[in-house]
């Protein structure tokens, strides 16, 4: 089967179009967290992995150190505990299609990273082009 011009063009340009990212569907996250302190910052909604980041590392404060990212659009969510020795431990999520399912996640990431009675610091909703929207945060402090 041949095709004829016209119909070329018009399929390469929808093939052309379709596979373009559209502006503003991107959306970063980043978190940074302080394992000493048990701080954290979170980057999100931004339009890069290092914009996100940036964001994260300048709401964590001092002596942080990047602990994960993602392009991935959806809810996130950050965990943190103690492991047996009393270190503090983390948990992260991206790009989930609930808080809950973001929440679970990172929990199930913190406790296999060693905690022992993990609980969520901060979720969040990535969306494109938007601002970050907290769905929750936790003040609480560490034992």
């Amino acid at each position: 089967m041949q095709l004829s011009k016209k119909a070329f063009t018009i399929l390469s340009a929808v093939l052309a179009f379709g596979l373009l990212p559209i502006q503003g569907s991107f959306a970063a996250s980043s978190v940074y967290v302080n394992e000493d302190s048990g701080s954290v910052g979170v980057g999100a909604s931004k339009a890069s992995v290092d914009d996100a980041a940036d964001a994260a590392a300048s709401e964590c404060g001092s002596d942080c150190d990047e602990l994960d990212a993602s392009s991935d659009k959806g809810f996130g969510a950050v965990a943190s505990g103690k492991d047996e020795d009393g270190a503090t431990v983390f948990g992260t999520a991206f790009g989930l299609e609930s808080k809950e399912d973001a929440e679970a996640e990172a929990l199930d990431a913190c406790s296999e990273a060693g905690a022992e009675s993990p609980a969520i610091v901060k979720s969040w909703e990535d969306t494109a082009g938007g601002e970050e929207e907290d769905t929750e945060e936790s003040d609480e402090d560490e034992e």
